[in-house]
């Protein structure tokens, strides 16, 4: 037997300006913490009645990140547009649980780590049905949760759409390189 609960918390903000008619400024912040708390207790008595055991648990689990980011975008003809983008994310894992009774232990552990990532790129429409959009990302990860997550990190985007009437054709190119 024993008890549990599950906090959760979630939350998105987005503001924008428009300074001008071409361009578009965007401050977004992202909030996320997912937890687990509980306890537990452990009785049991061996049939030769030479051991008994009685073990209380207490455990943490949690997850969360904070991420604001400042996007900026920039048309400069009707058929040229280019952007930036800035994001910083701080992530946390925790996971902690005590045992108390018969036996004694303690197992903590957690990862906090900082993510920056910035992305440049730009969109062309050089006729009214096709759309070509480029970008580049790169990042670097303080702390990356295991050794081969990507630790400093370059992604290559790339979108071409085509529209005619009711008749839509995309493709879609992504490439990422670990560093």
């Amino acid at each position: 037997p024993g008890a549990a609960r599950q906090p959760f918390l979630s939350g998105d903000f987005s503001f924008s300006v428009f300074p001008t008619a071409k361009l578009t400024m965007t401050a977004t912040a992202s909030v996320l913490s997912n937890r687990y708390d509980g306890t537990g207790n452990e009785l049991r008595v061996l049939s030769n009645s030479t051991a008994v055991i009685n073990r209380f648990w207490t455990y943490h689990l949690g997850t969360g990140r904070v991420s604001p980011a400042m996007d900026v975008n920039y048309r400069v003809t009707n058929w040229l547009g280019v952007h930036a983008e800035y994001r910083y994310t701080s992530r946390f894992i925790e996971n902690n649980l005590v045992r108390t009774g018969t036996t004694n232990s303690r197992d903590f552990n957690s990862v906090r780590n900082h993510l920056n990532m910035g992305t440049v790129g730009f969109r062309l429409k050089p006729v009214r049905a096709l759309s070509v959009q480029l970008d580049s990302t790169t990042g670097r990860d303080n702390g990356p949760l295991t050794p081969v997550s990507a630790a400093r990190f370059h992604n290559l985007r790339g979108r071409v759409d085509y529209r005619v009437k009711k008749m839509k054709l995309g493709a879609t190119y992504r490439q990422m390189y670990n560093l």
